[in-house]
Order: C-alpha cells, then sequence, then structure tokens
C-alpha cells in the first residue's frame, strides 16, 4: 500500500482512540485491502470476448459487393462490413490454402511457420492462436475439415467434437450451429472454414439459377469448370469466347451467393443468440481466385499455374467488434499475418514473440501508422505439386502503391514491378522503367526471405517450437527508403520536414551515423532512434536556406545491439 495512505489511516485511527487496535489488526486490514484492489482489477480488465473466426476459400474481392461489385452476390457480407471495420486492401500470403490459413493462425509468413507444401505441418509447441487464447482460458474446438490433414496437425485445436450428429466435413456448416446450439462455456475461439467456392463451380438451386442460364455457353472448357476440382492451365489452348466468360462469372458468382447465403444463416443464428456482441467476429479468406483476369480460372492448387497477381493475393477481410464498436472503411495495406496480433491486442492479451503481424487496432481506431512492406510467396501448384519436386517459386512485396513480384525457374529468376495506384489491375510491367523503385524493392524482398529463413531456423532449433524475441533481425542491414539516392530536396511550405524512413521494425532501436558537410563546414556524429523513421521539423524557411551550405548530407543506419550498417545514402538540400 502506498505509504502515505497507510500513515493517513493510522492517524485518523489515533485521533478516534484505536491505535493500539488497528496496529494489531493490521495483517487483516491488508489482506482484506489486497483483495479489494485485485478485485477492482478483474473489473476493469476487459471482458473475455468470445472469437469467431470464418474462413472462406478461394474468394475474389472483385466479385464481392462491399468492395464494389454491381451484381447482388454477398447482401450479408456485405452487411456485416456496414457493421464493423473493411479493409479494402489485404492480401494473403499464399495463393493456396494451406500457407495462407495458417498465417492466420501463427501470425507468420510460410517459410517461418513452416507450411509450404503438402504433408509439412507447424513446429510442436509453436504458440499458434489457439494456444495463446488457451492460457486465458477459452476452448478451440476442432470443426474444421481441414484438421485432419497434416499441414494443419499441432495448431492447439481440441478434437473434434463426435456428438455433432453430422460428419465434420459436411458442405454446409451445420456442425457450427450445432456446437453453438449446445451453449457452450465462455469464451471460446471457434474457426469455421467454407470451402463451397472452390472449383468445381457446381451452384445449387436457386442461386444457380438467379445468375446462370441454363445452356448457357455449353462448350468443354464450360463443363470443365461445372465438373473438375483440377483443372491444368495447361489442358486449355484455345482463347476463351465471350459466352464462356459470362457463363464461368455466372457460374462463380452463384457459389459466392450460395456461400454468403450459409454464412447469413450463421451469421442469424449467432444473432439470435446475442453471440455477436459477446464476441469479435473476423471473415476473411485464405486466397483468391483467378476468374478469367488472364484467360484462367482457379489458383495455385486448381490450375498448376499459379501466380502472385492481385486476383490471386487481394482478400477480404472484415472484422466486427461486439456492439457494433469501430466501425469504417480502412485502406491501407494489411496481411493475413496481422489477424492473429490484432485478435490478442483487443483482448489485452499479451502476444507471443517473435510474431510477423502487427496489431491492426490503431487503424481501425483511425490513427496513422507506418505503412510497412507486405510478403507473399508461392509454388506455382500448391497442394497438387509432387512431393520432393523443385517446383517454380515466387515471392512478392507490396510497398505502398507498389508492388514487386519474382519468379524463379530453376537458375532463372524473372522480376514484374506494378504500381497499383495506376495499375490495380497489375497489366503494365515497370521493371525497366522504373530502375531505382524496382532496386530498392529487390533489396527489401531479398531482406525479407532472409529474415523469413532466419526465424524459421529459429523454429527448429528453439525449445518446443517457441520463437526468441527478435525486434525484425540486427544481423540484416536496414534497408533506406527516403530519401532516395541523389535526392535534391526543396522548401514547400507546409512541407518543411525531412524525413527519413527505412525497411526495419517498428519496435527496434536503430543508430544514425551522419556526415554533413565538408572541409570547415564538416559536421559529423550519431545519434539513437526507436522505431523505422525519424523526422526533422518544421524547418522554418530561415533555416531552410542555410541547409545547402552543408550540402552533401549523408547517412547509415543500423539496428541495435551491433547490427550491420547499410550503405551510406546521399542526397542534397537546394533553397529553391
Amino acid at each position: 500500500m502506498n505509504p502515505e495512505l497507510r500513515g493517513s489511516i493510522i492517524e485518523v485511527a489515533k485521533k478516534g482512540g484505536i491505535y493500539w487496535n488497528l496496529i494489531w489488526c493490521w495483517p487483516i486490514i491488508t489482506v482484506v485491502l489486497a483483495a479489494g484492489c485485485a478485485h477492482l482489477r478483474e473489473r476493469l480488465r476487459p471482458p473475455a470476448y468470445s472469437v469467431v473466426l470464418l474462413t472462406l476459400d478461394s474468394i475474389n474481392v472483385r466479385h464481392v459487393g462491399a468492395y464494389g461489385y454491381g451484381r447482388d452476390t454477398t447482401p450479408h457480407l456485405d452487411r456485416l462490413a456496414r457493421e464493423g471495420a473493411l479493409f479494402m486492401r489485404a492480401y494473403s500470403t499464399s495463393a493456396w490454402t494451406s500457407p495462407g490459413l495458417v498465417s492466420i493462425l501463427t501470425g507468420l509468413y510460410p517459410t517461418a511457420h513452416g507450411v509450404r507444401e503438402r504433408g509439412k505441418s507447424v513446429p510442436h509447441g509453436l504458440t499458434t492462436l489457439p494456444r495463446a487464447l488457451a492460457r486465458r482460458g477459452y476452448q478451440s474446438p476442432g470443426l474444421s475439415y481441414l484438421l485432419s490433414i497434416p499441414n494443419y496437425a499441432y495448431l492447439g485445436f481440441s478434437p473434434t467434437p463426435t456428438d455433432l450428429g453430422v460428419a465434420p466435413d459436411e458442405a454446409d456448416d451445420a456442425a457450427l450451429r450445432l456446437w453453438l446450439a449446445a451453449r457452450p462455456q465462455e469464451p471460446f475461439f471457434l474457426w469455421y472454414h467454407y470451402a463451397i467456392s472452390h472449383l468445381p463451380y457446381r451452384p445449387p438451386e436457386p442461386w444457380r439459377s438467379r445468375f446462370y442460364r441454363e445452356g448457357e455457353a455449353e462448350t468443354e472448357f464450360v463443363r470443365k469448370v461445372n465438373t473438375l476440382p483440377v483443372y491444368r492451365k495447361s489442358e486449355h489452348e484455345m482463347e476463351v469466347t465471350p459466352g464462356e466468360r459470362k457463363a464461368v462469372e455466372d457460374l462463380y458468382d452463384a457459389e459466392l451467393a450460395y456461400q454468403d447465403h450459409l454464412l447469413g444463416k450463421t451469421l442469424d443464428y449467432m444473432r439470435k443468440l446475442e453471440l455477436l456482441d459477446r464476441a469479435i467476429l473476423i471473415i476473411t479468406a485464405d486466397h483468391g481466385e483467378e476468374v478469367l483476369e488472364r484467360g484462367f480460372v482457379g489458383h495455385a492448387s486448381t490450375s498448376l499455374a499459379g501466380t502472385l497477381h492481385g486476383e490471386l493475393t487481394n482478400i477480404p477481410l472484415i472484422m466486427r467488434f461486439p456492439g457494433g464498436r469501430y466501425r469504417g472503411v480502412i485502406d491501407q495495406p494489411v496481411s493475413q499475418v496481422d489477424i492473429m496480433p490484432t485478435i490478442l491486442d483487443f483482448l489485452d492479451i499479451k502476444p507471443p514473440a517473435g510474431l510477423q503481424g502487427r496489431t491492426l487496432m490503431p487503424l481501425i481506431r483511425g490513427e496513422k501508422t507506418v505503412v510497412r512492406p507486405l510478403f507473399q510467396e508461392t509454388t506455382t501448384c500448391g497442394y497438387q505439386c509432387p512431393e520432393g519436386e523443385n517446383s517454380d517459386h515466387l515471392t512478392s512485396i507490396v510497398m505502398g502503391s507498389w508492388k514487386l513480384i519474382s519468379t524463379r525457374k530453376g537458375s532463372k529468376v524473372g522480376f514484374e514491378l506494378y504500381d497499383l495506384e495506376r495499375d490495380p489491375d497489375e497489366r503494365h510491367n515497370l521493371i525497366l522503367s522504373e530502375s531505382r523503385q524496382a532496386e530498392i524493392m529487390k533489396q527489401v524482398l531479398a531482406r525479407q526471405i532472409l529474415l523469413n529463413q532466419s526465424l524459421a531456423s529459429d523454429l527448429q532449433r528453439g525449445p518446443q517450437g517457441k520463437l526468441t524475441s527478435r525486434a525484425g533481425s540486427p544481423d540484416l542491414a536496414p534497408i533506406i527508403l527516403l530519401p532516395h539516392s541523389g535526392d535534391t530536396l526543396r522548401f514547400s511550405p507546409g512541407e518543411t520536414r525531412i524525413v527519413l524512413e527505412w525497411v526495419g521494425s517498428e519496435a527496434a532501436d536503430y543508430t544514425i551515423e551522419y556526415r554533413v558537410g565538408s572541409g570547415d563546414k564538416l559536421l559529423s556524429g550519431r545519434f539513437g532512434v526507436r522505431g523505422n523513421r525519424k523526422k526533422f521539423g518544421p524547418i522554418p524557411l530561415s533555416t531552410w536556406e542555410m541547409l545547402p551550405n552543408y550540402n552533401p548530407f549523408r547517412f547509415r543506419i543500423r539496428q541495435e545491439p551491433d547490427g550491420p550498417w547499410s550503405p551510406w545514402r546521399e542526397f542534397t538540400i537546394s533553397a529553391g
């Protein structure tokens, strides 16, 4: 207890003539006060809200109403988007199911968590989302049919309940609603995966007739899309006709509408149970789906020609919070790896060390945050890749409005660079015309690949697969983003700041070394900063006009403790 408070109580007791009785009873009073404080802390702790995570398979966001589609394919999803936080630029970590879903449940990129091909699992004892929640008393039932596949082993879910009366892999979500009907003890973490909109596109009635006209473009291509779960792109040689395009899009839209219907039944049931006010609800997808954007359909595991273009990496992400709090539209790029730390942050649970995602709660609350690079990787054939075969491998990095894709075929590596603001469909490769931007992003991509490999190595060596606490990687040099090499900064009213920005952890400590000017105007030294950005300013015009006397400005950065230095970066300042 605070000494001043204790002294005041004793002084009051003296005046009342009960000083000696108070001294005698002091241990009892201390116990009572301590119990009261503990009770108060418990009352101030945020409620233990349940968590419901619903993941959808193969969702092309361009066909979802909340993302601007003109057809009424997803009314229930659209309603939910109006009740929560809608992320317009959410990215998967891969172009097939297992790596993306495991990234959601671990907060790690595929190379780091290890599920990059069929048959692989996360390390034993890894602190996954179910395990992190279990420490706060959450139960996590194993309702997803995917949990029988090695890719989803050791994630921390309980065995599948045996009293649900339905098969765990039944097409609709009856198992989910039956589990909720049993009124389980709260709090719980409930994950369910819908695989409705996966190939083949075979929607049931009445959704089929609402969107698809029977007999529409009855070609071999449409028949295979309507019947085959795997349709190799190499088997399709002819150009798609306008009639075939309409038929395939109609079938896909009907699949989405049916999936949205099932989703709506579950949401209505949750409303009936008044669960939406006692839970955080997240709806997202494992990956996107190509719906003829490049002349074919499907994704890595179904076409065996997967890419990392937007139709496969852009996914829906909606978070609805208890009581409908935090409604709004968020346009900043985010990733599947951010979902786990966001859930834990909202529930006031300390995240495990080493997560590669970051909490999105500041964005959800309307705060500004630094845009950081987002990573994706995939094989071209996904789950269908033959075991042990070195297949083509693709990696990608998204930085703000820029996207770089690297494709490795044997010993050959090719690059594509896109300006997503001007070219959201990724049609115009700028790798040659934007060489400076391309070089920066190649460095960022290489750094991320090394970091993923380093974390994967830690997981394999660490005790029971636990990551050590590492804010980024001190053994990797930061990559400077701003200013660009050779830039000349000019005075602009309202923008009178010098901003240094680099790729690195927002939670790490850095040292900046500078060498400014030359001759008798040479200044040099070092100073420390926290995070991966440093602003100087606002700088008044009178001061700015003196800065050119100290050209050139040179600086380099390293992460502490004792990380390698970045190359020197040089820029100049103009008074004009």
